[in-house]
């Protein structure tokens, strides 16, 4: 035996590292914010708890790696990952201009672009479903003033 460690799992490894980066970020991030006690809680309490329950994960998935047999890191997929993150940018532009609706369908459409397999009748359905079921949850349902339509 070299005493070498090995990873046995490279996608186990990467999930772990991002959730500790992710988790080490929003601490920072929260640092400032008063925390309160447990019979007070202030508005910081509940953001570094779950940063910290991230972090704390992270670290289990990373210590798995090395210890249960599992899929290598495959190739990183740049399309997915920028018109998926354009999409939530697209959908925060849009929000307050044209509405939940325009905004809803431009997200799902933009979204749906970020892989091959998409059919124009899925997106068509996951567009009336989701965009109705917000409308129902977000404004009908917890009463939030969003803008449903365009006001032209």
């Amino acid at each position: 035996m070299s005493g070498k460690i090995a990873i046995k799992s490279g996608q186990d490894l990467a999930a772990g590292l991002f959730f500790i980066v992710a988790g080490a970020a929003w601490l920072w991030v929260g640092k400032d914010y008063p925390m309160g006690t447990l019979n007070n809680m202030s508005s910081g309490f509940l953001p570094r708890v779950l940063a910290a329950i991230l972090v704390f994960l992270g670290l289990l998935t990373a210590g798995r790696s090395f210890a249960i047999e599992g899929p290598a890191m495959e190739r990183w997929g740049w399309r997915p990952l920028i018109l998926v993150i354009a999409s939530i940018v697209l959908f925060g532009l849009l929000i307050d201009r044209v509405g939940l609706v325009i905004a809803g369908a431009a997200l799902i459409i933009c979204g749906s672009l970020a892989t091959r397999d998409s059919r124009p009748l899925q997106v068509g359905l996951t567009i009336v479903v989701l965009i109705a079921c917000s409308v129902v949850v977000f404004v009908w349902g917890l009463g939030l003033p969003m803008q449903v339509w365009p006001k032209w």
